[in-house]
Formats: C-alpha cells, sequence, structure tokens
C-alpha cells in the first residue's frame, strides 16, 4: 500500500514539472503584433507612415518595419506613397512595375510605381521600396479612415504580389490618416486658388466661396468678419483656407474635442494667418496642452 503510494506520488510530481516545463517555452515564445500608424506636419510639409511593430514577452527583443510611407506639402498637395514589398526573385523587378493598391474586395487601382533605391537601403533581404503619387480622394484613404468590409488594405505588385497588410486598427490610428488627408487637401485649396487670376481680393472672394471641407457649401459673412479674417492678408487666401475649415464641423474647438466654433471665434483664431495649416496645427497642440479655446486662440495669433 506504502509503495503505491509513492508511485502515485512520484507520477503527480513527474506530471507537475513536464507542465511546468512545457508552459516555460510557450511563455517566452509569446508575442504581440500590430501596426502603428503616425502623422507629423509642419505646416509645410506632411508625413503619414505606418510601422509593423512586433514585440515578445519577457525579451527587449522585438521588429519594427516601415511598411509605407506618404507625404504630401505646399507645392506638391498630391501625396508621394512609398511602399515595401517582397520581392519574388523569378520576377526579375524592374525600375518601374505596375502596382495594384487594394482597398475593397473586388477593387483595384492600377498605379506605374519607381523602385526607390535610397529608400530601399534598410528594406531587408528580398524587399523593395517603391514610389508613386495617390489622389487623397481614392478609395484607399477613404477605407484605411472609415473601412466599410472587413478587409485588409494591400499594395502589391501585379506580377507578384508581395505586399503587406496595411490595416489601421484603431481609432487613433484612423485619426492620424485622417489629418493627413486633411492637410494635404488644404495644401490643394492653396495652390488651387493662387493659381487663379487677379489676387487683389484673393482672400474675400475666396471666403465667401464654396467651402470644400463643409460639401462645398457657402456662406455669407459680415464685412467685419471678413476684414477681421483677412486684414493685411488680402492678397492671400490662406486666411480663408483656415477660417473654411475652421468652421466645417471637422477641427475641434475645446478640450472636450467638439467642434462648436462660432464665426467670430474661428475669425479670430485666422485672422491675417500666412500659413493655414500651421495656424491650425498650432491650436492643435495648444489644446492638448489643456489650454482653453481663448488661450489658444491667443497663443497662436503669430503662428502661421
Amino acid at each position: 500500500m506504502i509503495r503505491m503510494r509513492l508511485q502515485r506520488g512520484l507520477a503527480a510530481l513527474c506530471l507537475t514539472f513536464a507542465a511546468l516545463s512545457g508552459i516555460a517555452p510557450n511563455q517566452a515564445e509569446a508575442s504581440s503584433s500590430g501596426n502603428v500608424w503616425a502623422f507629423n506636419t509642419d505646416g509645410t510639409h506632411a508625413l503619414l507612415s505606418v510601422r509593423h511593430v512586433r514585440t515578445f514577452l519577457n525579451s527587449p527583443e522585438g521588429t519594427d518595419v516601415v511598411l509605407m510611407t506618404a507625404r504630401c506639402n505646399r507645392d506638391a498637395p498630391d501625396p508621394v506613397v512609398t511602399v515595401l514589398l517582397r520581392l519574388d526573385v523569378r520576377a526579375n523587378p524592374q525600375p518601374r512595375e505596375e502596382l495594384f493598391v487594394k482597398a475593397r474586395p473586388g477593387n483595384a487601382l492600377s498605379v506605374m510605381a519607381t523602385y526607390d533605391r535610397d529608400a530601399s537601403g534598410d528594406a531587408g533581404e528580398n524587399r523593395a521600396r517603391y514610389r508613386f503619387t495617390l489622389r487623397t480622394d481614392s478609395a484607399f484613404f477613404a477605407e484605411l479612415i472609415a473601412p466599410t468590409a472587413r478587409f485588409k488594405p494591400t499594395v502589391d505588385a501585379v506580377r507578384w504580389g508581395g505586399g503587406f497588410d496595411l490595416s489601421a486598427a484603431t481609432q487613433s490610428d484612423r485619426q492620424d490618416i485622417a489629418d493627413f488627408v486633411e492637410s494635404c487637401d488644404r495644401y490643394r485649396q492653396g495652390s488651387e486658388a493662387a493659381a487663379r487670376p487677379g489676387a487683389s481680393d484673393a482672400c474675400a472672394d475666396y471666403l465667401k466661396g464654396p467651402n470644400q471641407f463643409a460639401n462645398n457649401a457657402s456662406r455669407s459673412y459680415r464685412d467685419e468678419i471678413v476684414g477681421r479674417v483677412c486684414g493685411r492678408n488680402k492678397q492671400s487666401t490662406e486666411p480663408a483656407i483656415c477660417m473654411h475649415f475652421a468652421i466645417s464641423g471637422r477641427f475641434p474647438s475645446n478640450l472636450d474635442g467638439s467642434a462648436n466654433w462660432t464665426v467670430d471665434d474661428a475669425a479670430l483664431l485666422c485672422s491675417n494667418a500666412r500659413n493655414a495649416e500651421a495656424r491650425l496645427t498650432c491650436f492643435r497642440q495648444q489644446l492638448g496642452l489643456g489650454a482653453t479655446q481663448a488661450q489658444a486662440i491667443a497663443a497662436c495669433k503669430d503662428a502661421g
């Protein structure tokens, strides 16, 4: 009887050690991964990027790979996109490749892309980066911001595929993408206005015209408001662009993220703006630091 109990005890002890030894490798191998989007602007340039980050439990090691970047500026408002592709050595990639931008099931936009030798320097073995231009009103950006289906957006080479999942999983990531698109759209609005003839009252004319950020709706303003917005910059459309975006319902007015701009407050924010993007960015940053609307407007009156 005693021998049988000893045998059972040893067997249980062996099972315990086996279970413990089985858990340890699984814990060491556990990992988490996902895409991380980031948006940055200095008022004249905007940059959007997505990195695939993977971390390992109880380990300082991990991987961090840039999958895509997109850039736009006041002179070139259409984003220049650079994507990472896995290479198929059998496909013999060329300096120019046709890519499929896939944003929705059964839908792919064909673009011609150029091999970016400099950007490919850190791409890794059997990988390369290709760049192309993509308008902000494309389905690709729209689906990243507000996905209509459970579909993983990719950019693939037509001949061999090789694309990576470019999904934006969090609301914060999607907001970064939306902010980038809005910045590029403001650059485009400014460059198109600057190209129009007759600039003496460009600010007032633009202010009273259709608001691209509010479904092209037009509204009238008191002369006092027009004078406050345009001020000394009557020949520039920048104050009007700032005003249009501030009252579009898409720009936060307070710490709680609400967009409740009065015409008078928006006019104060945008008065004499030389650079709409810089003025709006300054205001958003001041809110992030805890400023009230009035404090943020006062702090940014000379920004941009």
